[in-house]
């Protein structure tokens, strides 16, 4: 059986209350026609890249890797970071900013938050999905050396190769650091979880059941340790 056929099996078992994509689920409720929206960390448009986007006016991606600029699903692109949205995108305000799995790799996150909310339009939101500081491929992160990381990413499942591997920050993956920095920011904020079938396990049913039997009793006594979670910020 195919490594995603296991997982999907897995899924239809034990995770069926899981959304699909549910960060674009969480996006999507939030966007209106006449929305002008940028995308953190657009990527290619190729491959495993991200390929959906909301039904909006104007969609604007950025990232650090130049094949953006060939991003089939954007109106204007750009090869820069996040940083530097107050400076190259000065002129421009967004009703919607938002990232998927991007905020796990920032290594600022008061800086990232208060750039996005100065690029604003009144009333409008930033909305980050990334993975709980407290997940349990978060909390061995820092303890496995860059090659042992590589080689279980590849054998475990996942599909990834090295090169799509980024260091990981985590300091924008609680409750507490969002509180922290909305608290700076004078912004408010809600957080959104939800429980997913393991991914990084796919390639065996035996280490999927033995997480699951593990994982699902304990996600409804300690919530953080759902994997999926999303920040919804916004302007007091």
């Amino acid at each position: 059986m195919h490594r995603d056929k296991k997982l999907e099996l897995i899924k239809n078992i034990f995770f069926r209350s899981s959304i699909k994509d549910f960060w674009f689920h969480v996006l999507k409720s939030y966007a209106q026609p006449h929305f002008e929206v940028l995308e953190i960390g657009s990527g290619s448009g190729e491959g495993k890249q991200n390929t959906v986007y909301p039904t909006v006016r104007k969609i604007v991606g950025l990232d650090l890797d130049e094949r953006v600029l060939r991003n089939p699903f954007l109106d204007e692109s750009y090869n820069m970071n996040a940083y530097e949205i107050g400076t190259k995108l000065a002129d421009t305000k967004f009703d919607i900013i938002y990232s998927h799995m991007v905020a796990e790799h920032i290594d600022d996150g008061l800086r990232f938050i208060s750039t996005q909310l100065n690029a604003l339009n009144d009333g409008g939101v930033l909305i980050h999905s990334t993975v709980s500081k407290y997940y349990w491929t978060c909390l061995i992160n820092d303890l496995v050396p860059e090659s042992v990381k590589h080689w279980l990413i590849r054998k475990l499942g996942s599909g990834r190769a090295a090169e799509d591997v980024f260091p990981a920050h985590y300091e924008l993956n609680s409750t507490h650091q969002i509180e922290k920095i909305c608290s700076s920011c004078n912004a408010e904020y809600k957080i959104l979880r939800q429980d997913e079938p393991p991914g990084y396990l796919r390639r065996s049913i035996l280490l999927m059941l033995l997480y699951t039997l593990l994982h699902k009793p304990l996600q409804f006594l300690i919530p953080s340790i759902r994997p999926t979670f999303i920040f919804v910020v916004s302007k007091k």
